[in-house]
């Protein structure tokens, strides 16, 4: 028994069954361009994953590039982008988490210079005498 489920699945394996349909939209409805081996050489561009998985790719197919989305995740270029994308992702989540420094407070604005007070009056008795208008004679006040 075991010996017929080895053969039956190396038979699949190298059946044309075995590669992939290249389709012209993300829908498996859509026009298939081309049939891809599960080893052929893709470059696979980005996926995306609404439902199942879909992944937008490039093969060379009788040496002309060939645009299109696939959705089997069997393939080795599938296999080897979404094992890159993993590895990826943990690189970037084992890095530690970036604190940035607050920012210092701002500078001290300088207080505007003080004017200058303003000169307050000086009573009578604290001006210099030269100040002081001099009493002009009286000649009438000299004659009572």
């Amino acid at each position: 028994m075991r010996i017929i489920i080895i053969a039956l699945s190396l038979i699949l394996d190298f059946s044309p069954a075995a590669g992939a349909k290249l389709f012209s939209e993300c829908d498996a409805a859509s026009e298939v361009r081309a049939n891809v081996e599960k080893d052929a050489p893709l470059q696979v561009r980005s996926s995306i994953s609404s439902g199942s998985p879909c992944y937008a790719v490039i093969a060379t197919i009788d040496g002309k590039e060939v645009r299109g989305y696939v959705m089997d995740g069997d393939l080795d270029a599938v296999i080897a982008f979404e094992k890159a994308k993993n590895e990826s992702l943990r690189a970037v989540l084992s890095l530690p988490p970036v604190v940035t420094a607050p920012e210092p407070p701002p500078a001290p604005t300088p207080a505007p210079a003080a004017a200058p007070a303003p000169a307050q009056p000086q009573p009578e008795a604290a001006k210099p005498a030269a100040e002081v208008p001099a009493k002009k004679p009286n000649p009438a006040a000299d004659l009572r």
